[in-house]
């Protein structure tokens, strides 16, 4: 089964290829390392050990291209990866429109996390990713484990005492449950950036929502049985459904709509058109089967709340019949939104909970004509967003 999706991605890309007419662009076949490199950066590359055995890979700009060595005492900007993607979407585009680049060259030590179950999460201390086991976590797991494990490994190794912390989609999701929920975390955090924020998803207009109803607690064997009780690999029977089902005239091509990471999150007319191939080979860069049942329950729910397990094993998860909620008003990291109103995932609606609820808001911005991509991709995105991101860290 992962050969076959690998054989159709494969075709996927090489027709998008065909199809645009572009010469194939090294940084479809290189890793994070690799994209950062080929721009005249610096990087690094660090494994995290977590608390429950996982091993994350993440990486490091810790200077400018500009600069020949780093220099010790750099504030840290820590930036976080959404929902199926991974570290490579902060330099996926070029230096001047790249977040992870103009933070470095604006005088940052930059680090990209990633979380288990990515490209760059799949190993760990006992279990292989081959393993039902190894899979078995949503984004409870991501908040509670990984991003504590990473930011206190930044921190520890760099000397510093506190982060700005950056998060897009559940970069931000796992921040707003982990920094109310862990005040030790939360003191080290300056600042939190949220790209397309993200809490309770109920009013969202991506596909997730219409197959939600699978990751009931009730129906969680159907679901299930559909994707495998590991990584989240759509077949191509079911991308082929999704994209006949809810690809609009909005998609530049059908064959973004037939990348799940693209059909979830919704057509941008900011993409860089020739760079489409390297996006697609870069994500999605996976993650677990439960982690995608938990946006399923959020959607039917309407609540910000830990996975749902059924009322008998709640009962011996969480002592309790129904899952705990997470109480976004002890997040009193000082915050800043920043939003679109056409993003699928981020629903302006959904933002009122946030906005009503989080007690430190610094900055509240809406971007004009976005989609929930165009806040890591966008080819305008530093001219309407990231040179705001960037004079708000240093007011920070």
């Amino acid at each position: 089964m992962h050969k076959l999706v690998f054989f159709v991605g494969l075709i996927i890309i090489s027709l998008v290829k065909a199809k645009l007419n572009f010469d194939s662009d090294p940084d479809e076949y290189i890793n994070t390392s690799g994209l950062i490199r080929s721009k005249g950066y610096v990087a690094e590359e660090h494994n995290v050990h977590t608390d429950d055995g996982y091993i994350l890979t993440i990486h490091r700009i810790p200077h400018s291209r500009h600069e020949k060595k780093y220099s010790v005492g750099k504030p840290v900007v820590f930036l976080q990866h959404g929902l199926l993607d991974a570290s490579s979407t902060w330099v996926v585009n070029f230096p001047e429109q790249s977040l992870g680049f103009l933070l470095a060259d604006a005088g940052y030590d930059v680090w990209l996390g990633n979380m288990r179950g990515n490209t760059y999460g799949l190993r760990h201390e006992k279990l292989h990713a081959n393993q039902s086991e190894f899979w078995n976590f949503s984004w409870d797991e991501l908040a509670k484990h990984d991003l504590p494990s990473m930011i206190s490994y930044v921190l520890k190794l760099t000397g510093q005492n506190s982060l700005v912390y950056v998060g897009h989609s559940q970069g931000t999701l796992i921040g707003f449950s982990e920094f109310g929920t862990n005040k030790n975390l939360a003191s080290t955090i300056k600042l939190f950036i949220a790209l397309g924020p993200v809490a309770t998803i109920k009013h969202i207009i991506s596909p997730v929502r219409y197959v939600a109803e699978l990751g009931a607690p009730t129906n969680q064997q159907i679901w299930f049985n559909l994707f495998g009780e590991k990584d989240f690999l759509p077949s191509s029977k079911f991308m082929e459904w999704l994209a006949d089902k809810f690809c609009s005239a909005e998609f530049t091509d059908r064959l973004l709509c037939m990348n799940i990471l693209f059909a979830f999150c919704g057509p941008t007319k900011f993409l860089n058109q020739t760079r489409v191939p390297v996006y697609t080979t870069h994500a999605p860069a996976g993650t677990s089967v439960k982690n995608l049942a938990h946006y399923g329950q959020s959607v039917i729910s309407g609540k910000f709340q830990m996975y749902d397990y059924g009322s008998k094993e709640n009962l011996i998860q969480y002592n309790q019949t129904t899952p705990p909620q997470y109480d976004i008003s002890k997040v009193r990291v000082p915050t800043a939104l920043y939003w679109a109103k056409n993003d699928w995932l981020a629903d302006p609606v959904d933002l009122e909970y946030i906005r009503k609820n989080l007690p430190n808001i610094v900055d509240d911005y809406e971007i004009m004509d976005w989609d929930h991509l165009d806040f890591v991709w966008a080819v305008n995105a530093k001219e309407h967003l990231y040179n705001r991101i960037i004079d708000l860290i240093k007011s920070s």
